[in-house]
């Protein structure tokens, strides 16, 4: 393309000579040619004594063009160009001339060079002008070169400009400072002061300056209130272009410096804002805008996924699910995965977070990605489930498999339903063999019938006939749990399905021998609510509760004769289900208990609750009718000389009390209690205190004297036990608490302390070396947290200080039986020691 020389941007008739021979140059070779001819002729030209000034800057911008214009071959030492390039810095009366000659030293001049102490003199004496396009080309020549040498020269001189009244120089002098602080990191300190001022500049470009600088200051409690209060000003301004800018800078900001209290939630909730609106825009305009850019919106927010603060993972997983799984998992041909491997291990890491929250929204985006990656991770877990687990334990577990069950199905009431009745039956069977049989998971009962009244009608309505429906076949087996959750459903959606409620009240009243009584509680009044749908209750289930009656308790003896009364009264279950105040099983409960408790049906029996003084009077008539002699009086215990006055008065006062209140009344003391804190009294004070609590309906033959003594010689005891040392001993040594490292917390602890390496040796041979150290290691397997897949060691060196130096290990064997290592070492000596013994096996 043609362009004349006055277009062209060239400096001469020279350079735009020059710059057409390279263009119109046959090849590479041919240009590299012309430029190094041009070289020497620059070099010729400069020995010349008699060279103007506007001949020196041609020839200077003609070596840097030739030098970068260079394809192959290279434009050699430059050096014989510098003085010229110093001196036109120095007495050059354009800005132009002097320019030229600091960009020539910033470019051609290494930070060794003899002619810095002069290009420093002369930087020096520009910053001291009043004339503000030379302070701007100094400072510009050190912000883009400087050296450690430049800094006793200068800074006072920087010191003031940063109060210089041209913003232009303000801004520049906030940067020089950021580039000197490389050399010397005590600099920023002195200026603080003056941030916090240039923060709160009218210019917004000072401002933006001072927020870069604000980044070096991590720790400083003044700069981070100075920046809190900028936002907080920016926030509430008025909408216009500045303050976009001004929320950007301080987004920027926030990346490095941590904060918090109001602020920090604050910026979390314009963080959550911005992806809500992402999620609201098209896909396609945001996958536009990040092939635009060359940034995706999951890179503002990845920096949450390395910490371990709850919140913040919460924060990210959420984000992360506002936006479109194409835009950043790679699924998609011509997309790419944005997040690398070791941030999708986190992201999987986040299905055993101990927040419920961020277990459910990191299930909803993998199920987003690929069901499968879901349906994996259940089947893992269903076949890793332990079978000793202890009842807590054993809800917790089954709520992480409803969490996914949950996911997986969504709104498929029916798939929800099969799958329920698979886990159940699997958990079931597990618990057979434990010593309580199976005992009901009440957690998961709460989880199920919450989440069927979450479906909408034709999900509830298909999940609960399917749930239901084993209930009618004779065979089938249903569980504890499954069986209460059926009983729910059953008095919630009686009549509503279209399974007959005869068969189901025949298939509850078949199986309720099989269960134990809270079981059959709930069987019965579903049965009870069954009955009011019913034209007439069938023999057979009148005859399985009869059976039911005779070998039960006395509050399942109640529900059944409950049961046999009302069942055939079809218009008062009627009343009763109409006052309820919800067609839940509790609410029918609550209607029924309220309904037994009037007075005009008299046909349902009350149970009259004795009062204190009805029983009183029936002591005394038993007392009456079977002592023929005046009871003795209640021994007082004697007691022991190794006891403690504060325990003697307890002793005393405790049989004062059972004078009065009977001797099964008594209440152990305080000091019984400290003196119960050993394992032989503590044994003998808890048989006591069973004996004290008889059951109900039953004589206890033990008086009250044979209590009050067992007790005194159970005190006894353990006061011969601790006599020994004064319990006012000042000296009594503490109890030493033995601290169990943590390997997760030690990786992450030591996170800048990391190395990697690759060893020919396999994962035991590498075990087996690192015992010969003589240290303590403690090895986790690959299928046990935290880093499933990973081998896990620890190694603890014990110091001269008591304390414990650690070094954790990873190690991930491949199919040729080498092995990938990774370490967190913050002690040098045992890093090095390690790192030795794995390069020699």
């Amino acid at each position: 393309m043609e362009v004349p020389f006055i277009s062209s941007g060239a400096m001469s008739r020279t350079h735009y000579s020059v710059v057409r021979k390279v263009e119109n140059a046959p090849s590479a070779q041919a240009a590299d040619q012309l430029l190094l001819r041009e070289i020497e002729s620059v070099r010729r030209r400069l020995a010349d004594p008699r060279l103007h000034v506007k001949e020196c800057q041609e020839c200077l911008i003609l070596l840097l063009y030739c030098s970068m214009a260079l394809v192959v071959a290279s434009p050699g030492d430059l050096d014989f160009a510098l003085p010229h390039a110093v001196n036109l810095a120095e007495t050059g009366q354009s800005t132009q001339s002097k320019r030229i000659g600091y960009l020539f030293c910033a470019e051609v001049m290494s930070p060794s060079h003899e002619l810095q102490l002069m290009l420093i003199n002369t930087l020096r004496k520009d910053l001291e002008s009043s004339h503000i396009p030379r302070i701007c080309l100094a400072l510009d020549a050190l912000i883009q070169s400087s050296t450690e040498d430049v800094i006793p020269a200068v800074q006072s001189r920087l010191h003031d400009l940063l109060s210089h009244s041209s913003p232009h120089v303000r801004r520049r002098a906030l940067l020089v400072f950021r580039v000197l602080s490389r050399y010397d990191a005590e600099i920023l300190a002195r200026i603080e002061g003056k941030v916090i001022k240039r923060i709160k500049d009218s210019d917004f470009s000072v401002s933006h300056a001072a927020l870069i600088v604000s980044t070096h200051f991590k720790r400083s409690d003044k700069v981070h209130a100075a920046i809190s209060d900028m936002l907080a000003s920016a926030w509430t301004a008025g909408e216009h272009k500045s303050k976009r800018r001004m929320l950007l800078a301080l987004l920027e900001a926030f990346r490095v410096t941590s904060f918090s209290g109001f602020w920090l939630i604050l910026l979390t909730a314009l963080l959550r804002e911005a992806f809500l609106v992402l999620s609201s825009i098209p896909c396609e305009s945001i996958s536009s805008a990040q092939t635009k850019l060359a940034l995706s919106p999951v890179d503002s927010i990845r920096y949450l996924l390395a910490s371990t603060d709850p919140n913040q993972q919460y924060l990210f997983i959420t984000c992360l699910g506002c936006l479109d799984q194409t835009l950043w998992a790679g699924t998609l041909p011509d997309t790419v995965a944005i997040l690398d491997e070791w941030e999708a291990e986190r992201v999987m890491k986040l299905l055993d977070s101990s927040d419920s929250l961020i277990r459910k929204n990191t299930l909803t985006t993998l199920h987003g990605i690929d069901p499968a990656i879901v349906g994996s991770f259940y089947s893992q877990l269903l076949q890793r489930m332990p079978s000793a687990l202890s009842i807590r334990d054993r809800d917790e577990y089954v709520s992480r498999l409803l969490e996914i069950g949950e996911i997986q199905c969504g709104g498929d009431g029916e798939l929800y339903a099969v799958q329920l009745r698979e886990l159940l039956a699997d958990v079931d069977t597990k618990a057979e063999s434990l010593p309580e049989g199976q005992p009901i998971i009440e957690s998961a009962v709460e989880r199920i019938l919450v989440h069927v009244r979450s479906m909408d009608i034709s999900g509830r309505i298909g999940c609960v006939t399917t749930l239901i429906s084993p209930i009618v076949e004779s065979e089938s087996r249903i569980g504890s749990t499954l069986m209460v959750i059926i009983s729910a459903l059953v008095c919630e959606y009686a009549g509503k399905t279209s399974i007959s409620p005869v068969a189901i009240l025949r298939g509850i009243s078949s199986r309720l021998s099989l269960y134990a009584a809270a079981v059959q509680d709930a069987c019965l009044l579903s049965m009870l609510r069954l009955c009011a749908e019913c034209s007439q209750v069938p023999d057979d289930v009148i005859v399985s509760t009869k059976d039911i009656l005779q070998l039960s308790r006395r509050h399942i003896t109640r529900r059944c004769e409950q049961f046999l009364n009302l069942s055939s009264q079809r218009h008062v279950l009627t009343e009763i289900i109409s006052k309820a105040h919800s067609s839940s099983l509790p609410d029918f409960v609550a209607s029924l208990s309220e309904y037994q408790s009037t007075d005009s049906h008299p046909e349902i029996g009350r149970v009259v609750k004795p009062t204190p003084s009805g029983l009183s009077s029936l002591r005394s008539t038993g007392a009456s009718s079977k002592l023929r002699y005046t009871a003795y009086e209640t021994p007082q215990p004697t007691p022991s000389l190794r006891h403690l006055t504060s325990r003697h008065r307890s002793l005393s006062q405790a049989s004062d009390v059972s004078s009065s209140f009977g001797p099964l009344a008594r209440t152990m003391t305080p000091g019984e209690l400290t003196l119960a804190t050993s394992d032989n009294g503590l044994d003998r004070l808890t048989q006591t205190g069973d004996t004290r609590r008889p059951s109900p309906g039953t004589i206890t033959r033990q008086s009250g004297s044979d209590v009050n003594m067992e007790i005194s010689s159970a005190l006894d005891d353990l006061a011969s036990g601790v006599n020994l040392i004064s319990l006012e001993a000042p000296f009594i040594s503490e109890l030493m608490v033995s601290t169990e490292p943590d390997f997760q917390g030690c990786w992450e602890g030591m996170g800048d302390h990391s190395g990697r390496g690759w060893c020919e040796a396999s994962m035991d041979t590498i075990v087996r070396r690192l015992q010969q150290l003589q240290h303590r290691l403690k090895v986790i397997a690959i299928d046990q947290p935290p880093y499933e897949g990973d081998l896990k060691v620890l190694v603890q060196a014990a110091s001269q200080v008591d304390s414990y130096r650690c070094a954790a290990l990873r190690l991930r064997e491949s199919d040729d039986e080498s092995c990938l290592w990774r370490m967190r070492c913050e002690d040098d000596e045992l890093r090095t020691s390690i790192k030795r013994l794995l390069d020699e096996i």
